[in-house]
């Protein structure tokens, strides 16, 4: 998996659970701290496919280079995501209690899984958020479209999977243990194929789209992804 965690942050932050690895070889970005095993028998049974296919290619939002100020995308990791970030500094800030400069960065930052495009961070609802590989890849990389495709397919099949099977309670560390347990066995089991197909991600080290693909963490993707489509790095110039 990539834009989704086959390995994934090893704790629920400000409410969400934070999904973060991005290869299921396990040779490109991961969260050190909560790599997964996969065991003969998950801990948490995914869901049978059955028929189902991935849903359409949710393609990238268009950059907006002013939406972040270098310093609200700094901000809001720490406010919502980070190691010190509380559900309280979070909400009063970007939230319930935030202003228009920064409700807007926010929107631009976090986008719901059942929009048609997506921005740099993908709330599937249910405790669990995730960065966008394959629309930063499209965004750096549009020749590589059918490769962004691919990896977002080999993301969508561990969450169709597993999110109702095993689901995340943001304030149980167990639950997310889980979840991540039965999404690392789809990703060999059920989903291999799609799996094997979003691989062609690797070929992107090198290449025009490498900072979409390196990191060591969550938080490494999400510097290097968010400004490219809220911030300073946007494609657009800003």
């Amino acid at each position: 998996m990539r834009s989704v965690a086959l390995v994934a942050c090893s704790t629920a932050i400000a409410g969400v659970a934070l999904a973060c690895g991005t290869s299921s070889s396990k040779s490109g970005p991961t969260d050190a701290a909560s790599d997964v095993v996969v065991d003969a028998a998950p801990a948490c049974e995914p869901d049978p496919l059955g028929t189902w296919m991935p849903p359409p290619y949710a393609h990238a939002a268009s950059p907006r280079p002013s939406a972040c100020p270098s310093s609200f995308i700094v901000g809001y990791y720490s406010d919502c995501l980070g190691p010190n970030a509380s559900d309280n500094a979070c909400n009063a800030t970007w939230y319930t209690g935030a202003d228009l400069a920064h409700a807007t960065c926010v929107a631009c930052l976090v986008t719901k899984s059942t929009s048609t495009q997506w921005g740099p961070i993908i709330d599937y609802g249910g405790g669990t958020l995730s960065m966008n590989v394959a629309g930063c890849i499209e965004l750096l990389d549009p020749q590589r479209v059918t490769c962004a495709t691919a990896v977002q397919q080999a993301d969508e099949c561990p969450h169709q999977a597993c999110d109702v099977a095993c689901p995340v309670n943001p304030n149980d560390q167990e639950s997310f243990t889980k979840w991540q347990s039965c999404q690392a066995y789809a990703d060999q089991n059920e989903c291999s194929m799609l799996e094997q197909a979003g691989q062609c991600e690797q070929s992107e080290d090198a290449g025009p789209a490498a900072a979409c693909v390196r990191g060591m963490s969550f938080e490494d993707l999400y510097n290097a992804i968010a400004p490219i489509f809220c911030g300073s790095a946007s494609t657009d110039g800003g």
